[in-house]
């Protein structure tokens, strides 16, 4: 009987001695993301892509959007909505001064840019908004919730920000800088405008403002320039020619150096960096999960879904969080990727191949 209870005293101090192990192990940063990503990566499931068609292209047909059941064709001044079956939906032509289109996943955006007309146009070709800027279009951007114009004219310079239904949030007048990127929180509660000052040394700046247009913050890169800026709740992701940074109440919390910067991309909180002949994913907190180094060049990033696509030559790489989890050859070169929910396309010289991305 004795016996038993000193065994019994044993095995419950080992539970508790392992626990306590368990519990430091756990206190370190490091150690929890480690477990975090290995947890996720059992989760994390194989694709293989099925060819479901393809549609013929024209020469003129120089932008495509990939939308639920349908295909917007942008060339000669004309939009044209087609569904996946290559049955025609609506065919229209702008006689516009200098005609431009962008698709984004739920609206098509036909726009004069000389003038500021910008239609705003869903899937089956239902004009929604029109909207009259009076003003030059510089650049149109549009993000899941909003969309930015930079417009210009003689006489004045200004980042128009609306919601993606057309509706006006803030005109704010430029003055002149020299404008890197810009973007707005998910809150549409500020936004931030970034410029490169070259009047003495060389200095990237990124100015933050209430929606209403007052200054807020305002943070300085010396000698590098910003390629991009993104919102993360209240902090920011900066990527410039040198160094990825993370910023947090006014101050670099994190940066990280790179050489050869090609592409970065958010998806579910993870930094992917494409750099030379690597790939890097990067948490929130600075470390490194995962390092790829590609025997295959690639050139871009793409996201979808939960996972990215690298995209080469004629190569596709799909990684989600630290794992490969697609790998296909297409074959011809590859001039563009576009995916929505539903569907992958692959654009070549002569055709948009359609596929579904199944899990294995």
């Amino acid at each position: 009987m004795e016996d038993n209870k000193r065994n019994s005293h044993k095995i419950f101090k080992l539970f508790i001695l392992l626990l306590l192990i368990g519990v430091l192990f756990f206190i370190n940063k490091d150690n929890q993301m480690k477990f975090i990503q290995a947890y996720k990566s059992l989760t994390i499931r194989e694709k293989s892509m099925e060819k479901i068609g393809a549609i013929n292209l024209s020469q003129s047909n120089n932008k495509i959007g990939l939308y639920e059941e349908n295909i917007a064709l942008w060339g000669n001044d004309k939009l044209s909505i087609i569904d996946i079956n290559n049955n025609p939906i609506m065919e229209k032509e702008f006689n516009f001064e200098n005609p431009d289109a962008v698709f984004r996943e739920n609206r098509i955006y036909v726009m004069d840019k000389s003038s500021g007309d910008i239609y705003i146009i869903n899937s089956n070709g239902d004009t929604l908004e029109r909207l009259d800027l009076d003003n030059n279009i510089y650049n149109l951007f549009v993000d899941e919730d909003n969309i930015m114009v930079h417009t210009k004219s003689e006489v004045q310079e200004n980042l128009v920000l609306l919601n993606t239904d057309g509706v006006f949030l803030r005109i704010h007048p430029l003055e002149d800088r020299n404008i890197l990127t810009y973007d707005i929180d998910k809150k549409r509660e500020k936004y931030l405008i970034s410029n490169l000052n070259i009047r003495d040394n060389l200095e990237s700046e990124i100015n933050v403002y209430s929606i209403n247009g007052d200054p807020i913050d305002q943070v300085s890169i010396s000698d590098e320039i910003i390629i991009f800026t993104k919102f993360i709740d209240e902090d920011l992701i900066t990527l410039t020619d040198k160094c990825l940074y993370y910023i947090r109440d006014s101050k670099i919390y994190w940066k990280k150096s790179f050489t050869d910067i090609k592409n970065v991309v958010l998806n579910n909180n993870l930094i992917y960096v494409l750099y030379g002949p690597n790939l890097e994913v990067v948490d929130l907190e600075g470390r490194t999960v995962e390092k790829f180094y590609l025997s295959i060049e690639y050139n871009k990033i793409r996201d979808f879904d939960k996972y990215i696509l690298l995209i080469g030559d004629n190569n596709l790489l799909g990684i989600q969080g630290n794992k490969e989890i697609l790998e296909y050859k297409h074959e011809a070169n590859i001039n563009d990727i576009i995916v929505n929910k539903n569907y992958l396309g692959i654009v070549d010289n002569s055709k948009m191949h359609l596929f579904k991305v199944n899990n294995k």
